[in-house]
C-alpha cells in the first residue's frame, strides 16, 4: 500500500513540477530531473548507503553522457544545415551571374 501511494504522490509531483519551472532557470539546476530523482530512488530502496551511492553516480554519469552526445549530434546537424544554406546561398549567385551574363548576349 506504501508503494501505490508513493508511486501516485511521485506522478502527481512529476506532473506539477513543469509548471513550477521558470522559464530560462539555470540549466545545471535542471539537469537533475524530477524524473531522475524518482526513477533513483526506486532503483536504490532497500539497498544499503554504499550501494546507493555506486547506483546513482552511475546513473548520473550515464545521463551525462548520453546529454553530451545528443548536444554533439544537435551541433553537427546545426552546423551541416548551415552549410548547406551557404552552398544554395552560392549556387544563387553563381546562377544569377550565368544568367546576367547570358543575357547580354
Amino acid at each position: 500500500m506504501k508503494k501505490v501511494i508513493l508511486i501516485i504522490v511521485s506522478i502527481f509531483l512529476m506532473c506539477s513540477a513543469s509548471f513550477a519551472l521558470e522559464p530560462g532557470a539555470n540549466k545545471a539546476a535542471n539537469r537533475q530531473t524530477l524524473l531522475n530523482d524518482v526513477t533513483d530512488f526506486f532503483a536504490t530502496e532497500g539497498k544499503p548507503e554504499y550501494e546507493k551511492k555506486r547506483i546513482k553516480s552511475l546513473r548520473k554519469n550515464s545521463r551525462r553522457a548520453a546529454r553530451m552526445e545528443n548536444d554533439r549530434t544537435r551541433k553537427e546537424a546545426l552546423k551541416k544545415k548551415q552549410l548547406i544554406r551557404e552552398q544554395k546561398a552560392i549556387m544563387r549567385k553563381i546562377n544569377a551571374a550565368k544568367k546576367k551574363k547570358h543575357s547580354q548576349y
